[in-house]
């Protein structure tokens, strides 16, 4: 179903097959095999035009409910199989890095891929959390163009660095861009922390408690925005639980400026179900905790829990999320298992990122989850036990044991 794909192939990232072309070489089939391409045939089915950067399409393997696929499209291109070109859509699969390709015939397909997240040149939204093509945009408005060609900005896209970014993300008009093909591959990366620009912020001062800010949490709306300057909240020897009840984006300044010292940072829904929410960017001294919740995605993205001091616990435990979990560039060190997922409905991705010193295990799962970039080591006991094994996605360094990918042996 998904074939792999070229360097080539690779570098075709935010472009796309013009429409006129793949009208023309639908023409064409149709002329050249009616069989397969009739008269009445639709290229893009019910869709009615080419999926868009960042669109989402959900479809299950082989027609089972129980196994959901999700993946997000990122480019079109023509492909050569047999002296016969046809299109396909570039896509990363859910928790996937590696891009893969699908046939756009198939992506259009009745009964097949379904749409469930608009991509950035659309004008509505399948659910509540997607977002609007006017927040991925790249976008320059008349009244700032003149100001911003005195300034220079670096682009944002590390593997370009060009400092004559003029264009900014029209969504949180604080990333610039030398163009939309630079913004498009940047945004994998960016989407974490791009924050409309006027979505709703709760900026927590430099001299807040923890109290201070647990209000500040309880008082917020859904999907509102919690920050935190540079600096330490909380103070040692203190037994307080922060809690998060419901889908906020939590950002720090980075794990090396804003500490949160608490017990347990503990993570929940409250009144409001599904959607998601987004922890990044700060370091907790202290554990964390996810329980009841039905969150379609939790992140946690450059985020350090340091739970030395509490090694009777696990440092980070999931014991509930059906959707989508992902740990990303995140150091976890210390606690009795430093990474603990016994939720058997999620979907849990471990993207670079360090487990260590946990006195018995690195990582203890139920689920069988994917694992990348990442490092286990100085553990107690030994670095994973995975009762349902894992997928090793290539570039580990993981503390060895009596378990396998393919469980124990």
């Amino acid at each position: 179903m998904f074939a792999p794909v070229s360097d080539l192939i690779q570098n075709q990232v935010g472009r796309f097959i013009p429409t006129r072309e793949l009208n023309e070489w639908h023409n064409k089939m149709k002329q050249m095999y009616p069989q397969v391409y009739p008269a009445d045939d639709k290229l893009f089915g019910d869709d009615g035009k080419q999926h868009s950067f960042g669109t989402k399409l959900k479809a299950f393997f082989d027609g089972d409910i129980t196994k959901p696929m999700v993946c997000e499209v990122v480019g079109s291109c023509w492909q050569t199989e047999f002296e016969v070109k046809e299109p396909h859509y570039l896509i990363f699969m859910d928790g996937d890095d590696e891009i893969s390709q699908i046939a756009l015939t198939s992506a259009h397909e009745e009964g097949g891929w379904k749409v469930i997240q608009r991509g950035i040149d659309s004008d509505d939204e399948v659910e509540p959390e997607s977002v609007k093509s006017s927040g991925h945009e790249t976008q320059q408005s008349e009244e700032n163009e003149s100001e911003e060609k005195n300034d220079i900005f670096k682009c944002a896209l590390p593997t370009c660095g060009s400092s004559n970014a003029l264009k900014t993300c029209g969504r949180c008009k604080e990333r610039h861009y030398c163009n939309e093909q630079c913004q498009k591959k940047h945004w994998k990366f960016h989407k974490f922390e791009c924050i409309p620009h006027d979505q709703v912020k709760h900026c927590v001062d430099k001299s807040a408690s923890l109290e201070t800010i647990q209000t500040m949490i309880r008082n917020a709306n859904v999907n509102d925005v919690i920050i935190l300057p540079s600096g330490t909240f909380g103070r040692e020897g203190i037994d307080f639980t922060l809690e998060i009840d419901k889908n906020l984006h939590f950002a720090g300044e980075g794990m090396n400026k804003t500490t949160l010292i608490c017990k347990t940072l503990l993570i929940k829904q409250n009144g409001c179900s599904g959607g998601k929410a987004i922890f990044r960017d700060f370091k907790i001294q202290g554990t964390v905790k996810v329980v009841q919740n039905t969150f379609h995605e939790l992140s946690f993205v450059s985020v350090e829990v340091d739970a030395t001091n509490t090694p009777t616990y696990n440092a980070f435990e999931v014991n509930c999320c059906p959707g989508k979990f992902l740990a990303y560039c995140c150091e976890i060190i210390g606690g009795s298992d430093g990474l603990c997922l016994t939720d058997h409905s999620t979907r849990a991705t471990i993207n670079q990122t360090d487990i260590s010193y946990a006195q018995c295990r690195g990582i203890f799962s139920n689920i069988n989850f994917k694992i990348k970039d990442s490092e286990v080591y100085g553990c107690g006991s030994y670095g994973i036990k995975g009762r349902s094994g894992w997928t090793d996605m290539g570039g580990n360094n993981l503390q060895p044991g009596p378990w396998s990918e393919f469980g124990p042996y």
